[in-house]
């Protein structure tokens, strides 16, 4: 009899384990609803040569640096757009040391806005960015005409 039970409990529990996660996925569906607005536009910067950093640099670390990209975009653009392309230069990657820390540094053109940055990618750690810098070009650094560009929110 007790062994009967014993199977008899074991079977409703997996039947509420079961019950339990398909509810849970039900939840979470990746379907929208049909009112909801598909025009909505993504926004941020799309590098679209990323050959010449993605030996050093995840995607997601590719993505942290668009974003870095398009917030100091917005601070130095005043009708700041939704969406922006940006290209590494050609011949603009650097990998040095720092007390043999990694540094890796490129410029980035967006010729829509036509403004330049360097990037800066100072190490890793875990895998994850150590630290990610945007700075405003130097002078010698300018492939555009020179524009009020701002590194300080």
């Amino acid at each position: 009899m007790q062994r009967k039970n014993l199977y008899l409990y074991i079977l409703l529990t997996v039947a509420l384990i079961i019950g339990s996660v398909l509810l849970l996925g039900s939840r979470h569906s990746t379907v929208q609803p049909a009112n909801q607005n598909a025009a909505t536009k993504p926004s941020g910067v799309q590098i679209t040569n990323t050959t010449s950093i993605s030996p050093y640099l995840d995607s997601e670390s590719i993505s942290n640096v668009q974003t870095a990209l398009y917030t100091r975009i917005k601070l130095n653009t005043p009708q700041a757009a939704t969406v922006y392309t940006a290209v590494v230069r050609d011949w603009s990657v650097r990998v040095t040391t720092n007390n043999n820390t990694p540094i890796l540094s490129f410029m980035v053109d967006i010729a829509s806005i036509k403004q330049s940055y360097r990037v800066e990618i100072d190490g890793t750690k875990g895998g994850e960015l150590y630290a990610l810098y945007v700075f405003c070009p130097q002078i010698n650094q300018l492939i555009y005409p020179a524009f009020n560009c701002q590194e300080q929110n």
